[in-house]
């Protein structure tokens, strides 16, 4: 458990960020959602670790490395209810699409400071997929790896066809019959 303070400062180092990405991106999409994100202590992406710590010219050099497979990227957070309630309907998604030639991405926007909280979160959700932190002080930088406008807000989950290109951004909370819905449109 966390005391008041150590929540205050973690929830204190993503606003900044979620400040930057509203101020520069256009609001999509419907549902609930959240608003914070990122810190600055950049990493390697390590793919057989499953948090990692990224920065935006990972996440492009991962999407593009993905390019003829349809893809879903997932920007959420663990202080984020929402987020947190998509979660079994994500990981049921992943399980049953990725024998399907679909990638799936799931970027956390919590500060990379908060490794371990997201580590913890990951092992007591029983994630099947591997997550990366956005370590981004920059928002035009990540809204240019993923190629779409956002408001700042989580969760957001974003499809792509299999040329790389976005189709669909979904503001809000998702639930399984959505995410299936927009990727049978797209394979």
């Amino acid at each position: 458990m966390f005391s008041m303070t150590e929540h205050g400062r973690s929830v204190a180092r993503g606003i900044t960020f979620a400040l930057g990405v509203a101020a520069l991106l256009l609001s999509v999409g419907t549902g609930t959602a959240c608003s914070k994100p990122a810190g600055n202590a950049p990493q390697a992406a390590v793919p057989s670790d499953p948090v990692t710590v990224v920065r935006s010219a990972d996440v492009e050099k991962m999407l593009g490395g993905a390019r003829g497979k349809v893809v879903v990227v997932n920007l959420w957070a663990t202080w984020c209810k929402p987020c947190v309630e998509e979660m079994p309907y994500l990981a049921r998604f992943y399980r049953e699409y990725r024998p399907k030639n679909v990638a799936f991405f799931a970027f956390s926007v919590d500060a990379p400071d908060d490794e371990a909280v997201v580590r913890r979160f990951h092992k007591e959700q029983d994630l099947p997929f591997p997550v990366y932190i956005v370590d981004e002080r920059d928002p035009d930088a990540l809204g240019k790896a993923i190629q779409t406008e956002l408001s700042g807000a989580v969760p957001v989950t974003i499809f792509y066809d299999r040329s790389g290109a976005p189709r669909h951004v979904r503001e809000g909370a998702i639930d399984y019959a959505e995410l299936s819905r927009q990727v049978d449109a797209l394979i």
